[in-house]
């Protein structure tokens, strides 16, 4: 063995030695040590009064305009919106005022493509393929218009016409 293996080992051997010591002889007076258990011992509790707490955070919350503009966002947000930006129903846009705004939120119709082969015009709805005058799955809604931008259709039992954006994902 060469004088570098002989260190390597030297030092691996006394390593093993100093962890059996820690672990055999040093360990066991470190686990022994008692923690004194107290009987009879009162509990330190501070008692709080729930209602002088509620009062200093009211009063707290009505100094501050700031936190009265969070408050008031909060239980803005919370309250049911009447013209809900992200709501499916404010994709559809009705040119007429006859197609109900309930007819409008109960159908669900979403243009998600649109392809043109020389004068021929396909418009991809709710994953099925229309042309200008094909009628719908829907019954009562024929496709009237079809520009990459957007979809007509003519609801042909309310008599209204229905606008669908594009929708680009």
């Amino acid at each position: 063995m060469s004088r570098r293996e002989k260190i390597i080992v030297f030092i691996a051997f006394l390593t093993v030695l100093y962890g059996a010591y820690d672990f055999f002889i040093a360990s066991p007076a470190k686990r022994s040590r008692r923690i004194p258990v107290v009987h009879n011992a009162v509990p330190i509790v501070k008692t709080v009064d729930t209602n002088k707490l509620v009062k200093e955070i009211s009063d707290i919350l009505q100094e501050n305009e700031t936190i009265k503009a969070e408050a008031y966002v909060a239980m803005s947000a919370e309250k049911e919106w009447k013209n809900d930006p992200f709501s499916a129903s404010n994709v559809l846009h009705s040119e007429s005022t006859k197609v109900s705004i309930g007819r409008m939120k109960e159908i669900k119709f979403i243009y998600s493509g649109y392809l043109e082969i020389g004068t021929r015009k396909i418009a991809v709805i709710n994953g099925m393929d229309y042309q200008v005058g094909d009628e719908l799955e829907i019954n009562g809604y024929t496709v009237k218009h079809i520009t990459p931008s957007h979809v007509t259709f003519v609801d042909k039992k309310h008599g209204g016409k229905i606008t669908v954006p594009f929708l680009a994902e």
